[in-house]
């Protein structure tokens, strides 16, 4: 497995490379789509970027954490000169992504629907992390490719 620091290197040290660049944002646009689609790739096949299968639902049944398309869908891209960022504005998402344990902050138990319309009471609930947004050896190829291609595209005129 990647850390994210090791991934962020390899990434950075093709950025320098890029930077030699005067028209970098359609780069940051190919690349923009590229993590975007890579990321609702995960939602489709209920993977981390690594690979590995998010955790069962528990609970309920349907697609991990698909049943409203709501995250899946708020994913987006932002790109500058010299930067892209992708996201989401969804408040839950880092919930999901990470994962997190939620405790009552008023009462002494959490009461949610269960199975068959019944009140399942609990004192936490822990979510297991399904990462969705990340850096992994297949994201860094991805950049490498996506840099690679467009590298040749600038050097064919073809941008």
């Amino acid at each position: 497995m990647l850390s994210l620091e090791q991934g962020q290197q390899e990434i950075q040290n093709l950025m320098d490379t890029v930077m030699l660049y005067q028209h970098r944002k359609p780069l940051f646009e190919r690349l923009g789509r590229a993590v975007l689609t890579d990321a609702r790739l995960n939602f489709r096949r209920q993977h981390a970027p690594d690979d590995t299968p998010w955790a069962p639902l528990k609970i309920r049944t349907g697609q991990i954490l698909s049943d409203s398309r709501r995250l899946r869908n708020s994913l987006s891209y932002k790109t500058g000169n010299d930067e892209v960022a992708v996201g989401t504005n969804v408040k839950y998402a880092a919930v999901h992504n990470f994962g997190a344990t939620i405790r009552p902050k008023k009462a002494k138990m959490l009461a949610f629907p269960g199975k068959n319309g019944k009140t399942i009471f609990a004192k936490k609930v822990v979510i297991p992390a399904r990462p969705f947004l990340g850096i992994e050896q297949r994201q860094i190829n991805l950049v490498q490719q996506t840099i690679e291609q467009w590298v040749k595209d600038v050097a064919n005129r073809n941008v």
